[in-house]
């Protein structure tokens, strides 16, 4: 046995030597035969070779399989064609050459279904790998609604388990995490069925992963061990890697520093070991991560610029949309604001690349036609039901007439029941023709609101782009100004400000986009610890005062009214979130409070804490006061030029609901107006 073995290998060694010095021999593996039959034979010891030798780094593998897919083509050998393509799709998948894989991967998937091969599925799921890394998740649904819809057709949807499980993926992609969940609990309901346990520590890993953005930490834990167990048992290093790299956020995000970095290091050792590039991107975002935990910005943006080329190279888009909100929040830590303000374009321009509105509608409405085109399959059947029984009712007569007359009470019994069979099919397929034009209505209605999508798209930009351009406008300008040698030092200081300031007028913007992302996305990580809600109040007050300043209203007055019936209290609650909802009521107030005073403070009661913000500004009319909580809306006494995206008190209605608060106001036209909100005592 060992010694067939040692023959085996070394006329395989030798046989691609010959292959990379293009030596020409007349051996059974040649590829070239004087007839078809000879040819083939060719063909498939060739892909027995490559079978059982493949190897994504012996190029003398790819020289071979090359050569079997020209020779395929020759003699029209179509499973040598597929085969040759799923290979080669895979060598260059395994070496990050995305656009050759998706090549081969879609010339072998279009040969697979006209010949309706087994391969059909290993290219499908080819596909959907590359669409998944290069984070193009309205590509990959829609490849996988494609799928989906072929092996319906053929019957055999209950034993694709892979194809549920890519499903998953991108519907975690686009956030929608409830049809995520489901398409991963079939999979891997089916995955153990049939005894793929390999596959089923995959997907339990992608369930893990959800659990997390749903920031349920204990059952992401959970799914996230069973799932790389299987991983390692069955030497998935790839998918092992990757589990890895989410575990280790898992525990960042519960701050178990010292368990993070053994999964970080776990992460990395599975990447470099499997050639994987998409999750080597993935475990430096983990690691900047954890260095930014550690204030270590300038470590943080060292792995980031390390990680920005890898993921420019193989177009892993969604990792850039983290990486370059991840390098600004760095630079901005540092005090390059210049930079982070660099970042933070790049950072808007690739998430709408990712997250683009028109495509998710795009896939919705695939979705919706996919229903109707179920509908209309129904509707055919029951016709071809109905032509079928009124098919053998003829013949029924036909025989009938032919019996005795004994038997026509019989017939006429039968007649009564086949006529009610007829008039209830027709009812049904009536019902089937409303349902379908009722989905077709739904559909006109739907491509309608993605024209006004498109449009209130349009005017969003427009405004973000003014937004972030004013302030960058004046960090680029200024920034010259600081360097140069002919103005004074006072002069100097002065940019310095209006550089500061423009710097944190952007970050604000960004920020608060980025916070109202990740509320609607269940995503928003909440807090709570203990805090003397006085000592909390006093510091706010000097973030007031500085915000008075910047808005240059020395003729405003601020108070700070504090509850006297206590010295202290400590309250267990999110201090982050609290700052940011009367921060951004008091930018509020001053913005738009010409004169007069604004008093700021809280109470206590029983059951309660209550934070107020009265101004005597503009006020609000009370056909306003509904919208002023909906996003990128505001009151329609606002002047247009004041600036201003509109979400400041979307955002603080949305803080306040992770605190389990709630939020109301008081106001009186040109008079002024009083915002409070109430948090739970704990």
């Amino acid at each position: 046995m060992v010694i067939m073995k040692f023959i085996r290998k070394s006329v395989f060694f030798i046989f691609t030597v010959l292959i990379s010095s293009n030596i020409s021999i007349s051996a059974p593996l040649l590829l070239q035969a004087s007839d078809k039959k000879t040819n083939i034979e060719t063909i498939d010891r060739n892909l027995s070779v490559i079978k059982d030798n493949f190897n994504f780094k012996n190029d003398s593998i790819k020289t071979l399989t090359y050569k079997t897919l020209k020779l395929s083509e020759l003699v029209n050998y179509q499973s040598g064609i597929e085969n040759s393509c799923f290979y080669l799709g895979r060598f260059f998948y395994l070496n990050n050459h995305i656009d050759s894989a998706m090549y081969f991967y879609k010339m072998g998937l279009e040969k697979a279904k006209n010949n309706k091969s087994n391969l059909i599925n290993s290219f499908y799921i080819g596909v959907a790998n590359i669409f998944w890394d290069t984070g193009d998740y309205s590509g990959g649904l829609e490849t996988m609604f494609e799928a989906k819809q072929y092996f319906e057709s053929e019957g055999i949807i209950d034993q694709k388990y892979e194809i549920f499980n890519y499903t998953g993926l991108y519907y975690e992609g686009i956030m929608e995490f409830g049809p995520a969940l489901e398409n991963f609990k079939k999979s891997t309901e089916i995955a153990i069925n049939r005894g793929e346990n390999g596959y089923t520590g995959v997907v339990y890993a992608n369930m893990g992963r959800v659990y997390s953005k749903l920031m349920k930490y204990d059952t992401s834990i959970i799914f996230f061990k069973k799932g790389v167990a299987l991983e390692v048992k069955n030497k998935l290093f790839r998918n092992a890697g990757r589990s890895y790299s989410s575990l280790a956020t898992v525990y960042l995000n519960l701050n178990q520093i010292d368990s993070a970095r053994i999964y970080l290091e776990e992460a990395l050792n599975c990447n470099l070991l499997s050639n994987d590039s998409t999750g080597l991107v993935r475990t430096y975002i983990a690691y900047a991560n954890y260095y930014i935990r550690q204030s270590d910005f300038k470590k943080s943006i060292e792995i980031l610029t390390n990680a920005i080329p890898i993921a420019t190279k193989f177009k892993n888009k969604s990792e850039m949309v983290e990486l370059f909100y991840l390098m600004a929040q760095s630079y901005y830590k540092t005090g390059n604001y210049k930079e982070s303000s660099r970042f933070y374009i790049e950072y808007i321009g690739m998430y709408q690349q990712v997250y683009d509105i028109k495509k998710f509608n795009q896939v919705s409405a695939l979705e919706h036609q996919l229903k109707i085109t179920q509908q209309e399959n129904e509707i055919n059947i029951l016709k071809i039901e109905k032509q079928q029984s009124v098919t053998n009712y003829l013949l029924i007569i036909a025989v009938l007439l032919l019996t005795i007359s004994v038997s026509s009470i019989a017939f006429v019994i039968y007649f009564r029941k086949m006529n009610q069979q007829l008039i209830n099919q027709n009812k049904k397929i009536s019902e089937q023709k409303e349902n379908l034009e009722e989905l077709n209505k739904q559909l006109i209605l739907a491509e309608k609101n993605m024209s006004k999508i498109d449009e209130l798209k349009s005017n969003f930009i427009n405004i973000l782009s003014h937004e972030i351009r004013t302030p960058l406008n004046s960090i680029v300008g200024f920034s010259s100004l600081a360097f140069d040698s002919e103005i004074s030092n006072e002069e100097k200081i002065e940019a310095s400000n209006i550089i500061k300031k423009s710097s944190d007028d952007l970050i604000s913007t960004v920020e608060g986009l980025v916070d109202l992302s990740l509320i609607n996305s269940n995503q928003m990580y909440v807090y709570k610890e203990n805090f003397d809600v006085y000592s909390f109040m006093k510091k706010i007050h000097d973030d007031f005062i500085n915000l008075k300043n910047n808005f240059l209203k020395d003729n405003i007055a601020i108070h700070y009214l504090p509850d006297k019936n206590y010295s202290g209290f400590i309250i267990k609650s999110d201090s982050v979130l609290l700052k940011k909802s009367l921060n951004k009521l008091m930018h509020n107030a001053l913005k738009f409070t010409l004169k007069g005073k604004i008093e700021y403070g809280f109470s206590i009661s029983d059951s309660r804490f209550t934070f107020f913000v009265t101004d005597t500004g503009i006020g609000i009319p009370g056909e306003s006061n509904d919208k002023i909580y909906i996003p990128f809306e505001k009151g329609d006494n606002v002047p247009k030029n004041s600036g201003g995206l509109g979400i400041s008190l979307a955002l603080v209605k949305k803080y306040i609901g992770l605190l389990e608060g709630k939020i109301g106001h008081e106001s009186v036209l040109n008079k002024g107006s009083k915002f409070y909100f109430e948090i739970p005592i704990q």
